[in-house]
């Protein structure tokens, strides 16, 4: 029996092997020159993903896109559905930032499937404002900036003669997501002062926690307390309440995983008012101290910090 573990030339001339040359450690090449260990492995190619970026409301795109207004470009916009997505960087990170059709969970998740076709980012973000359900209490106030990798669904129930029995259920953000906010509030403490660490000293004093977001369908008319005071009770970590985060969360703990790997999802939630009733200063406060937040993360995001 004869084995054949590749090809040798021991004498003067030269061997034409017209085929794949197989053998015990061999390696074929189709140019001249040997590619080297200098290819882009997975893992870095992976690093230089963008993040991306959802809004909601037209103050909370116009916050970001003024906070991060250097050198932006005009957005590609899909013929589709005519979905515009703002590319350019900030900080040395490529972002991506694009905003739903429309308001609540729903839209929230067709904006970032659209964004995760679009780009494939590492991290979706979803910033903005949310309503404060902890604003009577001397830690938080309106203006404040959430943080969140954990997401409350509170809107799942059921409908019984004696009241309806509220069924919530948690998402949590990719662990690599976590790891990367506990980095962010290492360095600069938890809570702190907004206001100490941007040049423009915005919000006030303004304060940022790393807590839980809840989301849900309804809208709290004022003067209804109920489902407040249920998750007041329920986890004292939640302090604001969305009606989109519950869709982005949604979307990637059905799709865990993009084209270039795991990826995963963050809040950051400007408080503008305390769920009952809205002031447009302390709306438009709230969104720019978001955007701000976002800005101060990105290099934890990126892992570059």
């Amino acid at each position: 029996m004869v084995f054949n573990n590749g090809i040798i030339n021991t004498g003067g001339g030269s061997v034409r092997a017209d085929g794949v040359v197989m053998g015990t450690g061999n390696s074929v090449y189709t140019g001249a020159v040997d590619p080297g260990p200098s290819a882009v492995e997975p893992e870095t190619a992976a690093s230089v993903r963008p993040i991306g970026i959802v809004t909601v409301l037209h103050e909370e795109m116009k916050s970001v896109l003024e906070c991060f207004d250097v050198g932006r470009p005009a957005p590609t916009i899909t013929k589709e559905t005519g979905a515009r997505f703002y590319e350019w960087t900030v900080r040395g990170v490529p972002v991506v930032v694009t905003q739903t059709a429309e308001r609540a969970n729903r839209s929230a998740v067709v904006a970032t499937q659209n964004l995760r076709a679009h780009c494939d980012p590492a991290v979706v973000v979803l910033v903005g404002i949310a309503g404060g359900i902890r604003v009577d209490e001397p830690e938080y106030t309106v203006g404040d900036v959430i943080v969140a990798t954990e997401m409350l669904y509170y809107d799942d129930r059921r409908l019984e003669t004696g009241g309806d029995r509220v069924r919530p259920h948690e998402i949590h953000s990719h662990v690599a997501i976590r790891n990367a906010v506990n980095a962010f509030f290492t360095e600069y403490g938890e809570p702190f002062l907004l206001s100490d660490v941007t040049p423009d000293g915005r919000g006030r004093q303004s304060r940022v926690h790393f807590g839980k977001i809840a989301s849900g369908e309804a809208v709290f008319a004022r003067g209804h307390t109920g489902v407040v005071d249920y998750l007041r009770r329920f986890d004292p970590k939640v302090l604001g309440v969305d009606t989109e985060a519950g869709g982005v969360s949604h979307e990637f703990k059905e799709r865990p995983t993009g084209q270039g790997g795991v990826t995963g999802w963050l809040v950051v939630r400007g408080i503008s008012d305390d769920v009952q009733g809205r002031d447009q200063n302390d709306r438009l406060i709230a969104c720019k101290n978001a955007a701000s937040v976002l800005e101060l993360l990105l290099p934890y995001l990126q892992g570059q910090r």
